[in-house]
């Protein structure tokens, strides 16, 4: 029981602590951008975080439960699923970026209804990628009952977006 609660508290003081750097980055990035540029940044990252939730076809979840049942599983067969559902999980993110890059105008002019240059969906490529290549060992790690670790890669994530 003591476990579970350290672990609990571990994985709420992170994701509290994310949340505030993400909160904190929203006002400074306010204070500095025009409001066309601010809600051109919100767009890419609402869309970049919808893009990377389409693209996830739920998988992760299924990466969480196979590497918390690892000891009472087939080795081989866990490690086929668990490499299986990365590389599917990758290929989809990569599927979502190549339909933004191949038909830019679809996210600027109908989806955003704007003229928005394609550097923008550089952009948002960009961080779909970043965010789908930072959850896989989240969800892993989860499973795997390393909080500790969990813990320091979502506020180090979070820190490195506020850096970029």
């Amino acid at each position: 029981m003591k476990n579970f609660i350290k672990n609990s508290l571990l994985v709420l003081i992170s994701n509290i602590g994310s949340k505030i750097i993400s909160f904190l980055t929203l006002g400074v990035l306010s204070r500095f951008l025009n409001t066309e540029s601010f809600g051109n940044f919100s767009a890419i990252q609402n869309s970049a975080n919808s893009g990377n939730m389409i693209g996830s076809l739920g998988i992760p979840v299924v990466l969480q439960i196979k590497t918390a049942n690892i000891e009472e599983a087939n080795k081989e067969e866990v490690n086929a699923i668990i490499s299986n559902s990365i590389i599917t999980y990758l290929l989809a993110n990569g599927a979502v970026c190549l339909i933004l890059l191949l038909f830019p105008y679809i996210f600027t002019q109908y989806l955003l209804n704007s003229n928005l240059d394609s550097s923008y969906n550089f952009h948002l490529v960009l961080l779909i990628l970043l965010m789908a290549v930072n959850q896989i060992p989240l969800y892993v790690l989860i499973g795997f009952g390393e909080f500790k670790e969990y813990a320091l890669r979502n506020v180090a994530f979070n820190l490195i977006t506020l850096i970029i």
